[in-house]
């Protein structure tokens, strides 16, 4: 098997080696002939004659050698590639067309994918749930756009209710919330940054299950009122860790100023992992307490009217979603009884005790810019795809036009013996090769597209941040946009209408 792939490339040598080897199989023949006393021009048509149809033989020995079907396929692309590179306007346009339309669609796949599709690099990321507020009352309100709105669903509750949910054993194994998030001045090595953090509870990395790179992860004991004796402790991110550490050791341990409050650096964040919030890169993770003392002015542990703790949990193994969905709201008008404001009376309270919480699975996180762009994106998407399918129907008539200029090409390969099939074949590699070098100049400009749609959907409050790496998803969903556009004119070939005329009835098949 070696040697015939080795053959595909010497191909020039195997010729040689074929021609020698027949021309000394004639010289022995007439030489044989001679010595028998035949003469030599004699001699030799004789030897001419019992050797054969020497083309055939060297057929038949190359397909011994090589493997033909892999042969004629590199003929066949390095002849449609010679094609190509004659007619370059033609070149030009098609992979101009394919490379615009295969990319747009990869680029909002892209970041559709890492917004609202795929997983978080977490442990069991299907058990992963959040917490929400349904049915709420009328005179609810949420701010969008700097617009007062009725919400549909708060995915924040009060801490005491946290707490409520967090001693909830029997559904979730274990629970923890998020306090707020935002960019906070930084102070390290006495230079001032702006990194982006995020205030949880201790038991936050518990229900992601995952472990440190350097040091250790928060853990409850780290998130208690007032603080631990040995001060504040703070969580970097691998990124942070690698770009103001330089990867040193001795990051951990290290004391840094954030909004002038000492932390101390605890450990270092998996490499992978930038927070559950797909889109907003975490630099940092602050245990929920220490807000109080970053802002002390603030009563969100105590205050039952201060929606402001955003809960998710790890379900307890055995416990479905729909058992915790039932059970949830079952409790749900106990819970919010325990909870209540005090200047809560009348009909205010009958609405407030209405409010449901249901659980939603958190496997892809659960993003404000997932909930704010992802229809945008999905419209974009369907939009992308409407003008990469018109594009290659354009494309197909193109081609169809330009396999009615080879018409007397294709006439000559079939009067020269080429089968239906291979001449099929032929035109489906030239269309597959435009295909997969239009993928390929569409993977460079998705990469560009990524990056401008996230600028533009970037601003001064709000910082993007997604991987824009090419990873399988992306790869497969790039090729079968590819596969799509190359044999979309296969349909055209299945309903071509069938003639007596066996040339014109070729002609066609070959436009097509």
């Amino acid at each position: 098997m070696l040697k015939r792939i080795t053959s595909l490339f010497r191909r020039r040598q195997l010729d040689r080696d074929l021609f020698e080897e027949l021309e000394a199989h004639f010289a022995i023949k007439q030489f044989h002939l001679e010595q028998q006393g035949v003469p030599p021009r004699e001699a030799a048509r004789q030897a001419r004659l019992a050797l054969g149809n020497c083309t055939l033989w060297q057929e038949s020995t190359r397909r011994e050698w090589t493997l033909p079907t892999l042969e004629s396929l590199l003929q066949d692309i390095s002849y449609g590639f010679r094609l190509l590179n004659k007619d370059r306007a033609f070149t030009i346009v098609v992979l101009t067309t394919l490379t615009l339309g295969i990319g747009a669609n990869t680029a909002i796949f892209q970041l559709l994918n890492a917004l609202l599709w795929s997983p978080l690099p977490i442990d069991q990321p299907n058990r992963l749930i959040r917490i929400r507020a349904t049915n709420l009352p009328s005179t609810d309100r949420a701010w969008t756009g700097g617009r007062a709105t009725s919400p549909v669903e708060r995915q924040q509750v009060p801490y005491p209710l946290y707490q409520l949910l967090a001693a909830r054993t029997d559904l979730f194994a274990v629970t923890a919330a998020i306090l707020g998030q935002g960019e906070f001045a930084t102070e390290i090595d006495n230079a001032p940054h702006r990194l982006h953090a995020s205030v949880i509870s201790g038991s936050y990395f518990s229900v992601l299950g995952l472990k440190s790179v350097q040091g250790r992860l928060l853990t409850p004991s780290d998130d208690i009122q007032g603080g631990p004796p040995e001060g504040w402790s703070v969580v970097i991110s691998h990124n942070i860790w690698t770009r103001l550490f330089n990867k040193s050791p001795k990051a951990v341990g290290a004391l840094i100023n954030i909004e002038r409050v000492p932390y101390r650096v605890l450990g270092v964040a998996p490499p992978n992992f930038d927070g559950i919030h797909p889109g907003v890169a975490v630099e940092l993770w602050l245990p929920m307490s220490s807000f109080e003392s970053l802002y002390p002015k603030w009563n969100w542990r105590n205050n039952p009217s201060q929606w402001s703790t955003r809960p998710f949990a790890r379900l307890r193994p055995g416990v479905s979603m729909e058992q915790a969905r039932n059970t949830l709201h079952l409790i749900s008008p106990s819970l919010l009884a325990e909870v209540k404001d005090t200047q809560l009376s009348g009909i205010d309270l009958k609405r407030h005790l209405s409010i449901q919480l249901d659980p939603v699975s958190a496997r892809n996180g659960f993003s404000p810019i997932a909930n704010s762009y992802g229809p945008v994106l999905l419209l974009l998407l369907g939009a992308a795809a409407a003008v990469l399918l018109l594009a290659i129907t354009n494309l197909t008539n193109l081609l169809l036009a330009r396999g009615s200029v080879r018409q007397s090409e294709i006439a000559v390969r079939l009067a020269l013996g080429a089968s239906h099939g291979r001449v099929r074949r032929q035109l489906i590699a030239e269309t597959l090769l435009l295909a997969v070098t239009g993928a390929f100049l569409s993977i460079l400009f998705a990469r560009w597209a990524t990056q401008a749609l996230l600028t533009a959907v970037s601003r001064d409050n709000i910082r993007i941040t997604l991987a824009t790496d090419f990873d399988w998803q992306a790869l497969a969903f790039l090729a079968r946009l590819s596969q799509f556009a190359g044999i979309f004119g296969y349909f055209w070939f299945k309903t071509a209408p069938k003639c007596n005329d066996c040339s014109e009835a070729i002609s066609k098949r070959a436009m097509r």
